[in-house]
C-alpha cells in the first residue's frame, strides 16, 4: 500500500519539526509560542548581556540561529526600531567628538574599566573576542 500524494506532502512539511522533552524544535531551533517570551528573547539578543545594540540584521542572525516562529523578522524589526538606546545613540542632535578621558585614580583598584572586542576572526582555538580589564 502506498500513501496518497496529499498525505506525503503534508507529512513532508512537518518533517523538520521534532518534539523533545516537551519542547518543539524546527530544524534544531526552539519554536517559541505567541507570548511575551518572543519580545524578551529579541530584546536580549539585541541589547542584553554582552550584546551591543548591533542592529536589525545582526539581531535577526542571532535569533535565527536559536529560535523559530512565524514573522520573526517583522518582530525583530519592530523591537529594534523602538529601542530607546539605539535612538539616543543615533540621535542627530547628540554632540560628537573626542572621547572624554577617565580621571586618573589616586589608589590601585579604585576605578576599574573593561573593554570587549567581539566578532574578530577566529583563532586556531576558536576564540573570536578580547576582554581587557584595567
Amino acid at each position: 500500500m502506498s500513501w496518497p500524494t496529499h498525505c506525503l506532502d503534508a507529512c513532508s512539511k512537518f518533517a523538520s519539526y521534532v518534539r523533545q522533552d516537551g519542547f518543539l524544535f524546527y530544524e534544531n531551533r526552539l519554536c517559541v509560542p505567541n507570548c511575551s517570551l518572543r519580545d524578551l528573547f529579541v530584546r536580549e539578543a539585541h541589547g542584553g548581556g554582552l550584546m551591543g545594540h548591533f542592529g536589525v540584521a545582526k539581531t535577526i542572525q542571532i535569533m535565527r540561529d536559536h529560535f523559530h516562529w512565524p514573522h520573526m523578522i517583522r518582530d525583530v524589526e519592530r523591537i529594534c526600531a523602538r529601542c530607546t538606546t539605539c535612538k539616543l545613540a543615533k540621535s542627530k542632535v547628540q554632540p560628537h567628538g573626542l572621547y572624554t578621558p577617565l580621571p586618573i585614580p589616586s589608589q590601585p583598584w579604585t576605578d576599574v574599566s573593561m573593554d570587549f572586542v567581539l566578532g574578530l576572526p577566529r583563532t586556531r582555538h576558536g576564540k573570536d573576542s578580547i576582554f581587557d580589564c584595567g
